[in-house]
């Protein structure tokens, strides 16, 4: 149902107000117990990173990628709030919010902190439907978010991904789709974006520095009344009693903390006349255990949930031969020498790194650099430097391909062993490769087909590809350029 605000008097306001919240609330059912004790919980100070390697094969090249480990410290500043990057809050029409947690709430926000833009357009929000429609067994009566034994979000987003609201649309929830197919464009769209990996949150100090490393946490959560009080937008404090049976549990996202508040930060799926305009704080006190209790002692929140589309976003390592790079949280950049000796460097407020197989490359205020070695004029190494690659006249620069035809302004960046790619805010890719020396290289405008405007790059496999905004997916080629793919 969807809650409408009434000119009527103030009963009738409040009729509505318990209808909306008796058919939004529910949906959520606890995972078994035994099942989520073998998922692992999450070690977010061991991190994986890959790094291209080279083979001479018959006198050919082959690329491949290996997997290392590096023990990463995570420093917990006093607050983190990702709302710089949620989607507007939404209103869910059925019981399917563990639908909206993992695929509007988490994966928008994930994405759009990838893509560096706040996630407003159809293309930037994600589909509570593609979701939902896979674990609900055809009956809008709920779903987990995680189980061995039967369909949960974990399962679909780890095996199939999940699609933007442009390709999979919500339209009135699921009562409309729930007996409609899930259409095949999505499909491929959301094939792009399976999770590398899922993890689970233990307790609060986990679930802090999860936020802290710039991830949202799904929560599953047990209401009550207080928490269906929509006015109240104080710090929320669970007692554990006047439980909501009607509604029971739920599935929400944490988006924040502050420790001055000593409360995390929620989104919710019931609309903004819930609580803070649709988010809400919750007192630590609330989070003292993550554990499902059925009994006088009851816990809060009972399971909790990481999910990564890449090894793992922040902080991020990239590395080429003996040059290994560390991106933060912070947009801090940490270089670490071939002892493992952890330095910070000057640079800071960098939005992201990529490597390819030789050199190394980040964004910063939307400019492109790449970590090079200089040759004096005895072919001896002089130094090693960031360059700025961006700058320029075309081909060698990027200056008047902005949008508006102003500077270039680069917003995503990946890599192949023989190339780097950047996304830029003109909705264009551009593609550098691979040449003797860095004043040889080149850009290449790589537009896509009909010019549909490129809204997402990312490689898989050491293969480019590109999403548009109507959500259809290309693979680049080379020598032949853009492919959809249909399949």
């Amino acid at each position: 149902m969807r809650l409408t605000l009434s000119y009527g008097v103030h009963l009738a306001f409040v009729f509505l107000l318990l209808l909306a919240s008796e058919s939004d609330a529910q949906g959520l059912i606890p995972a078994n117990r035994q099942e989520l004790e073998s998922l692992d919980p999450i070690q977010l100070e061991t991190v994986q990173y890959q790094r291209i390697l080279t083979k001479n094969l018959d006198s050919k090249i082959q690329y491949r990628t290996q997997n290392y480990t590096v023990q990463v410290p995570i420093d917990l500043p006093n607050s983190v709030s990702l709302e710089d990057v949620l989607p507007p809050v939404g209103t869910q029409q059925g019981n399917d919010c563990v639908g909206w947690a993992m695929a509007y709430g988490l994966y928008s926000t994930i994405v759009a902190s990838e893509r560096g833009e706040k996630p407003d357009e159809s293309w930037e929000k994600f589909s509570p439907r593609f979701i939902y429609k896979k674990i609900c067994n055809g009956k809008d009566e709920g779903g987990q978010i995680f189980s061995k034994t039967q369909p949960s979000a974990v399962d679909v987003v780890r095996k199939e991904g999940c699609a933007s609201l442009e390709t999979c649309p919500y339209l009135d929830g699921p009562k409309t789709w729930l007996s409609m197919p899930i259409p095949s464009v999505a499909k491929i769209e959301a094939s792009l974006l399976t999770a590398a990996n899922i993890k689970r949150v233990p307790n609060l100090e986990f679930l802090k520095k999860t936020i802290a490393s710039r991830i949202p946490v799904i929560l599953g959560i047990e209401t009550d009344k207080e928490f269906m009080n929509w006015k109240d937008n104080g710090i929320y404090q669970f007692k554990g009693d006047n439980i909501a049976n009607e509604h029971k549990y739920h599935a929400i996202l944490a988006v924040g903390y502050d420790d001055d508040r000593r409360a995390i930060r929620v989104l919710n799926s019931w609309g903004k006349n819930w609580k803070d305009a649709g988010l809400c704080w919750v007192s630590y006190d609330s989070l003292n255990q993550i554990e499902f209790v059925n009994g006088p002692n009851r816990n809060w929140c009972f399971e909790a949930y990481a999910v990564w589309l890449t090894v793992q976003r922040y902080p991020k390592i990239v590395s080429v031969e003996e040059y290994t790079l560390e991106l933060t949280a912070n947009k801090d950049v940490f270089w670490r020498r071939t002892n493992n000796q952890r330095v910070k460097t000057s640079i800071s407020d960098v939005a992201d790194v990529c490597a390819s197989k030789d050199e190394i490359y980040m964004i910063k205020n939307g400019e492109v650099f790449v970590w090079a070695e200089m040759l004096n004029q005895q072919g001896k190494i002089d130094k090693r430097d960031w360059f700025k690659i961006s700058n320029g006249k075309f081909p060698q620069g990027l200056v008047n391909h902005g949008a508006n035809g102003g500077a270039l302004k680069a917003t995503m960046i990946t890599g192949t062993p023989r190339a780097i790619y950047i996304l830029g805010d003109n909705g264009i890719v551009y593609g550098r490769y691979e040449a003797e020396s860095i004043l040889e290289s080149r850009w290449e405008m790589l537009v896509l087909p009909e010019s549909l405007r490129c809204v997402d790059i990312r490689t898989k496999n050491l293969k480019l590809y590109a999403t548009s905004s109507k959500g259809t997916v290309f693979e680049r080629i080379p020598g032949s350029g853009w492919k959809l793919l249909d399949k």
